[in-house]
């Protein structure tokens, strides 16, 4: 029997002599492993021991492909990209791990199986939501012309995602800024059961010819040259292509699934297995005989066989240690120049950009309008991109493609700042948000990170605003695990927030109030702001009162009005949802016996209605009332244009006065 690294074949330079020569016996070897991992993996979920199955058998011919990469180029393959992931080098050992979702897998169980990774040989891990890897991939491509590398980035992707409008973005990207990226779409005509035929974006003619390439992966050894053309100038003259690979898709879409009920048995016997193909043309060209295909193979079986059977026997993962790598709040030890904070939020921002550009080379700032002359719509870049030209750089208009070039530039060692210009847009880039962004780390077990410090203005309390210029949405934001929420309200937090993110190995967004944002301060040093400590702006014995962003104007304007009635109210200012220093509030909670959260976000499923329950779930906080906690929010409603249909929807220091009233009677 072979050691488990049977498959992991040392990764070569690139060199003319790599351009001109397929290692026939290579691929042949990779096909054969691929398609009894497939085999084998079918048997191992039939038998109890894995839950879930996802073929690639016809998708073999693609594992040419490796053979013309370099050992630094990064590989972003989809979930059915088995073959092409073995050929790159990961191992069958890992493959049985995850497809058993051991404690020794590249996600420690955490991710399904075909959901491949492997950091040493640059393969980029999948999610399921195929075609969502694709802006990550261009950003890949991005750090490796910024690195001035002659690297090459590899995106696989499914015939049926091309139609996913990320997959659109990731193109006009890559073409925008000429970048090193291939898209290899395995074209099987199936998204599971529905024909492509008719939809596929290639046949439809929306492309540009000049972008795509056509193969046929059915005869594996045609792949070769039209993918040395490809890969040679996408690498060397920076031209994107997207590479259309015929095949044909074998098996089910997956061991859930029965593709006899859809396709005819006509259709099923019509079609092409790439390594009977290629077997074919080996023996015609006299490379190969029946005894060595067979030997091969049986020597292939036997071996897989024994490593799954131990694999099998291998721990399973540990409960305790499923949050582990979801968080890294330990920021790196920092010590920082003395500051002292601008007057206002707008100028702290830039001034900690700036700070930032200028100490760490590979900070990069991206966004839409934020270089000179207009610094961004509410001026936070201003001067920026006058001193920083080649790391301060306009966006296209598109968040998923901010946020997910974000986390390909951060997972290949940049550390991207991105400006949204409202938080109200993050909508069109929560796909990369919560399925990139927020799990990278923890589905890699901290293989991979992503530090990427995102921030944006948001909430009202503006006149004219209205629904799309107004929201708050951190209810929405906080529900994301992986990501750090934060809210500074004054310029010094806001410098002391932005520099605990950028010391960080995990993602931030920082969500600067708009009402807020221009208000002046005094100038005063920077002070750091560890994560998730809250502030005390207001001492008192009566009532815990608990606000964010806008409402801590309100609240503390609130306190001062009871105080003419004698009303003690200590406020409390978070300035960190995620996390949230639920200590410093559950002891002033001991102290004073009264909760009111006052909050400009919606009711339902909110912050601070988790606050509430979260704080009483602990009999100590819970006996300490002295009266029923209070939640001052904006109902369930949009925000209005007109200012007194706004004025009506938030809560303002009249509420949070009623409030106070009710729970001091």
């Amino acid at each position: 029997m072979i050691d488990v690294q049977i498959n992991e074949v040392p990764l070569k330079e690139h060199s003319p002599s790599m351009d001109n020569c397929l290692d026939e016996q290579k691929l042949l070897y990779d096909m054969l492993l691929s398609r009894e991992i497939d085999n084998r993996s079918a048997l191992v979920t039939r038998q109890g021991r894995a839950w879930f199955h996802v073929s690639a058998a016809g998708h073999e011919g693609l594992a040419v492909l490796p053979q013309l990469m370099k050992k630094n180029d990064v590989l972003v393959p989809y979930y059915r990209d088995r073959a092409l992931v073995l050929a790159r080098g990961m191992s069958t050992v890992e493959m049985a791990r995850e497809l058993m979702g051991k404690a020794t897998s590249h996600s420690a169980g955490r991710t399904m199986s075909n959901h491949f990774c492997d950091k040493e040989n640059n393969i980029f891990s999948v999610v399921s939501l195929t075609g969502t890897q694709c802006i990550p991939a261009a950003g890949a491509a991005w750090a490796s012309v910024l690195d001035n590398k002659n690297g090459l980035v590899v995106c696989g992707v499914g015939d049926a995602a091309t139609r996913q409008g990320e997959f659109y973005e990731a193109v006009s990207f890559a073409v925008e800024r000429r970048l090193p990226v291939v898209f290899v779409v395995s074209d099987n005509k199936l998204g599971i059961s529905t024909s492509t035929e008719a939809m596929a974006p290639y046949r439809l003619g929306i492309f540009n010819e000049c972008l795509i390439r056509h193969a046929d992966a059915r005869r594996p050894e045609t792949v070769f040259p039209v993918a040395q053309e490809v890969f040679n100038k996408a690498r060397f003259e920076r031209t994107p292509c997207i590479l259309v690979c015929r095949m044909d898709r074998l098996d089910s879409h997956s061991n859930s699934d029965s593709h006899k009920l859809y396709r005819s048995q006509d259709e099923l016997e019509a079609l092409q297995d790439p390594i009977e193909n290629y077997v074919a043309y080996l023996k015609e060209k006299g490379a190969l005989n029946d005894q060595d295909l067979a030997e091969q193979k049986e020597s292939i079986k036997s071996d897989v066989a024994e490593i799954f059977e131990r694999v099998y026997h291998e721990e399973e993962p540990d409960p305790e240690s499923v949050s582990t790598y979801l968080c890294n709040r330990q920021g790196a030890p920092v010590v920082h120049a003395e500051m002292e904070a601008e007057e206002t939020q707008v100028k702290a921002v830039n001034q900690v950009l700036n700070e930032a550009l200028s100490q760490h080379p590979n900070v990069l700032l991206f966004g839409e309008d934020i270089e000179d002359p207009k610094g961004g719509v509410f001026g936070f870049t201003r001067g920026l991109s006058t001193r920083y030209p080649d790391r301060v750089i306009n966006a296209p208009l598109s968040e998923a493609t901010i946020i997910g070039s974000s986390v390909g530039l951060s997972a290949c060692g940049w550390r991207p700042i991105v400006e949204l210009q409202f938080i109200d847009f993050v909508g069109l880039g929560l796909n990369q948000l919560q399925s990139q962004l927020g799990t990278l780390s923890w589905r890699t077990v901290g293989k991979w990170r992503c530090p990427v410090v995102i921030y944006a203005p948001y909430g009202a309390y503006l006149p004219g605003g209205g629904i799309w210029h107004s929201q708050s949405s951190d209810g929405i934001l906080a529900h994301i695990p992986g990501i750090n929420v934060l809210v500074p309200t004054t310029p010094a937090d806001t410098i002391g927030l932005f520099r605990t993110a950028l010391s960080l190995d995990m993602p931030s967004l920082i969500l600067i109030p708009k009402h807020l944002m221009r208000e002046r301060h005094e100038r005063r040093q920077v002070s750091p702001v560890p994560l998730g400590q809250a502030n005390i702006v207001r001492a008192g014995k009566d009532i815990t009162l608990v606000s964010w962003g806008n409402t801590v104007q309100l609240a503390t304007m609130a306190a001062l009005q009871a105080e003419k009635d004698n009303i003690d109210i200590e406020v409390i200012e978070l300035r960190s949802l995620v996390p949230w220093d639920k200590q410093r509030i559950a002891e002033s909670l001991r102290k004073t016996g009264r909760l009111i959260v006052v909050q400009e976000d919606t009711r339902t499923a909110s912050v601070g209605a988790s606050i509430i329950a979260d704080l009483l779930d602990e009999n100590d906080n819970f006996f300490s009332l002295l009266a029923p906690p209070r939640l001052v929010t904006r109902e369930d409603i949009h925000i209005p244009f007109n200012p007194c249909l706004e004025k009506a929807v938030l809560p303002g220091t009249d509420d949070i006065l009623a409030s106070v009233y009710a729970v001091m009677s």
